[in-house]
């Protein structure tokens, strides 16, 4: 492939930007065969072609050989028991199965308090995403803006949410030992899986589940149906209990590698996601909040995401300051 010259700057229509973006976001979705060749054949057809797919896919998130999922760059850190503080809180200490529930729920109290999030044993900040290995070799990744406990006995392993999102990839345990993710109001157990946890405004949540399975056990336990969730579901829950699972997004996963993939999201909606990832204010003009918005955007440069989000719509970005960003219709 050419090395990028002069040319490549110059400014593009809008359209070429916007078909290119629409081509990433179904490639990243998972395309077949024949969708790869066409994009293929797409780009080849149109030297513009080409440009505009170099500026959508090379923003800190440009897919791999087969135009497959992209990565960004994260650093993968060990969670020692130290740092567990299993010792002074000693939560699930000489409990097993539903007195390890029981224990969660009493003993930690609501999961919401400033002053745990303040304490927690590991988060990030607006923009971070972080990778820890746990004792067993369980990974668990932090999206921006979250915290959370980790607690590890001899017979339980428990991972509380205090804020934001996490990606857990659950080990063989040697010593046999339940796993549990504690949430404000129910307890997750995965079996063998994969799974996403994200906390919504209100004390709700969203489960996602990416193999395996995870079940849903409410809190504390009155009596409500445990729930279990499969590959490819999604569950919606809160103090109210859980809604029925539906087919997941199948990009909710994206930030792991270090993207937003955007398929006819509202434009609101897009910035709400995006500004998770910046300190500061990122504004919508209320006449363009719906918008939609398809393409493939960097969580890790997101002021070249609000450029490349000014090439597609017929928007403008206007910075105010550094922490205050507006997106306005362009004038007429």
């Amino acid at each position: 492939m050419r090395p990028p010259g002069p040319a490549d700057e110059a400014p593009l229509e809008r359209g070429i930007v916007r078909q290119a973006a629409a081509w990433a976001a179904r490639i990243q979705a998972g395309a077949e065969q024949q969708d790869q060749e066409s994009c293929r054949r797409w780009r080849a057809a149109d030297p513009r072609h080409e440009i505009a797919w170099q500026r959508v896919t090379g923003l800190g998130v440009a897919l791999q050989d087969h135009l497959g999922a992209a990565g960004g760059p994260q650093v993968r850190e060990v969670l020692g028991r130290a740092q567990h503080r299993a010792a002074r809180r000693g939560l699930l200490r000489g409990v097993t199965g539903a007195a390890a529930l029981a224990a969660i729920w009493y003993g930690a109290g609501p999961v919401r308090q400033t002053s745990a999030i303040w304490l927690a044993d590991a988060s990030s900040a607006p923009g971070e995403r972080r990778i820890l290995e746990l004792d067993d070799g369980t990974l668990l990744y932090l999206n921006t803006r979250s915290a959370v406990d980790v607690n590890y006995t001899a017979t339980a392993r428990s991972v509380t949410l205090l804020q934001g999102e996490i990606l857990i990839e659950t080990a063989v345990d040697l010593q046999g030992r339940p796993f549990f993710v504690q949430t404000a109001n129910a307890v997750l157990q995965p079996v063998g899986t994969r799974f996403v946890v994200r906390e919504r405004a209100g004390m709700h949540y969203d489960l996602t589940v990416l193999q395996g399975a995870v079940d849903w056990l409410p809190l504390p336990a009155d009596g409500r149906a445990a729930l279990r969730v499969h590959a490819g579901e999604r569950l919606a829950f809160g103090a109210g209990g859980a809604q029925t699972p539906e087919p997941a997004q199948r990009n909710a996963a994206a930030w792991e590698r270090g993207m937003i993939v955007a398929d006819n999201m509202p434009l609101a909606d897009f910035l709400v996601e995006l500004g998770r990832y910046r300190r500061g204010w990122l504004r919508c003009d209320p006449a363009i909040a719906s918008l939609p918005v398809v393409g493939v955007f960097s969580v890790e440069d997101t002021d070249a995401s609000l450029l490349l989000l000014s090439q597609i719509l017929p928007v403008q970005v206007r910075h105010r300051s550094r922490f205050w960003v507006t997106v306005e219709s362009l004038p007429s």
